[in-house]
């Protein structure tokens, strides 16, 4: 913890961060590695990360083309601003 502290002290902040977001299910199927409680209680953690720390979620059930599409546009805006 302290080392994580300590990293976020020195780098400098992202303009934007993004969590690619789907339900446990849908994690569970695509990778098989995770039992679903287990997929459930990271997805958990990682949406508070995301709310902790303002970054933009995506619902990445979507296609790939569809997300491609919404993370450019919000790259853009960002450059821009």
């Amino acid at each position: 913890m302290i080392l994580w502290r300590l990293a976020c002290w020195a780098a400098p902040k992202p303009d934007l961060m993004i969590l690619l977001d789907v339900p446990a299910p849908v994690a569970v199927a695509r990778k098989g590695e995770l039992t679903l409680a287990r997929a459930d209680e990271l997805r958990q953690r990682y949406l508070e990360l995301a709310a902790v720390f303002g970054w933009l979620i995506l619902d990445a059930t979507k296609p790939p083309e569809m997300l491609v599409e919404e993370i450019v546009e919000k790259l853009n805006a960002t450059q821009k601003s």
